[in-house]
């Protein structure tokens, strides 16, 4: 009998052993030489103005070191990742990967990656993300509101985007990649360049405009 409690102990352990030896994975939103891009003065900038941008708010269940994916099959619908994690806090990969895209498209500068002139005319963008979710066997969501106010313009735009995937691959490195792509389509809905050319993400959606 003693012998038997040790084999069945052993083999508890080993379970226990394989979970715990279980690969953990990073994600990150941003693509390569984006944030770099953004911080530099030597690009040739074309606007006359710096370009601010603030990512003010997301949602609380989001703001977690591990991916939150949805599973409309399950009970609960929520799954948290353990072994999937952001490479940073989802606040600031947003506020960074959108910063960089939206300079890069406007040919302002990021003032908070770079010095400039006291003098230098500030488009001050301030946004709030409100839904950012990640679904197995659909795709993605991502809506945001933000208030945009360029460089003698009075009063400041109020804008919305409401951003949709659709992705049938039940792989987190596939879910990020279209998240990714609706962060490109956000930032040019911001910058005011329309739908992003080539997006290897098919099924993307775009609602909203500006008051």
């Amino acid at each position: 009998m003693q012998q038997w409690k040790w084999a069945l102990g052993g083999v508890v352990l080993g379970l226990l052993g394989g979970c715990a030896s279980l690969p953990t994975q990073y994600f990150s939103l941003a693509s390569p030489g984006q944030i770099a891009a953004a911080g530099s003065d030597a690009l040739p900038w074309s606007a006359d103005y710096g370009m601010r941008l603030k990512v003010v708010s997301i949602p609380a269940e989001v703001n977690r070191l591990q991916l939150l994916v949805r599973d409309p099959a399950a009970d609960p619908s929520v799954e948290i990742l353990n072994q999937s994690l952001w490479a940073a806090p989802l606040g600031d990969q947003l506020q960074s990967a959108l910063a960089a895209q939206v300079s890069t498209l406007l040919g302002a500068p990021d003032l908070q990656q770079m010095t400039v002139s006291p003098s230098m005319p500030v488009r001050d963008i301030k946004l709030r993300i409100t839904r950012f979710e990640l679904i197995w066997g659909q795709g993605t969501r991502l809506d945001a509101v933000w208030v945009d106010q360029p460089p003698g313009q009075n009063p400041a735009r109020l804008c919305q985007a409401h951003i949709s995937t659709v992705g049938t691959q039940p792989e987190v490195a596939s879910l990020v990649e279209h998240q990714r792509q609706a962060l490109h389509q956000l930032a040019a809905s911001i910058a005011g360049a329309g739908v992003p050319v080539g997006s290897p993400v098919s099924g993307l959606v775009l609602k909203g405009g500006c008051t």
